[in-house]
């Protein structure tokens, strides 16, 4: 099912908006549309950054390309996303946006492809007894991220109203 951005937005309209939220942590666990669409995966935001800033996840593997605000799709078709990475301590990180919706709310989406969590239980990796540990295994495929992958997604998953 699509999601839905509103056209003709810039990445200074998408910064605006979340600064003045207060900032991602506020937009996160205050704004209702944002927290409804993360809660379809089991994750907990204790701990979140935005790609691009000095104490971002760009450690992760796959992640090093990743910057924190970027233009998705061409021509009138683009939309600004804010990428972000973000779980509890006993959780190992997710990547998720932060986009500007159709009716000009703030809106997040956690990609499917190319991201790090428990598929079949839709919770991050640490949330279930048989989850793999990344810290046995830091090269296990699971714990790897595809940051082509995650782009195609977002840029798949979101739609540019008019």
């Amino acid at each position: 099912m699509s999601r839905y951005a509103k056209a003709s937005q810039t990445i200074e309209d998408l910064k605006d908006k979340i600064e003045g939220s207060g900032g991602i942590r506020e937009v996160i666990y205050s704004n209702g549309k944002v927290i409804n669409d993360l809660s379809k995966i089991c994750v907990d935001f204790e701990n979140v950054e935005p790609f691009g800033t000095e104490d971002s996840y760009d450690h992760l593997s796959g992640l090093e390309c990743m910057e924190g605000y970027e233009m998705v799709g061409d021509g009138e078709s683009a939309f600004p996303i804010l990428w972000c990475c973000g779980g509890g301590d006993w959780e190992f990180p997710l990547v998720f946006v932060l986009y500007i919706g159709q009716k000009g709310e703030l809106r997040g989406y956690i990609p499917k492809d190319g991201n790090v969590y428990n598929y079949k239980e839709k919770a991050a990796y640490g949330n279930n007894d048989s989850d793999p540990s990344w810290y046995d295994d830091p090269d296990d495929p699971l714990f790897q991220f595809d940051a082509d992958k995650l782009r195609a997604d977002v840029a798949h998953r979101i739609v540019v109203t008019k």
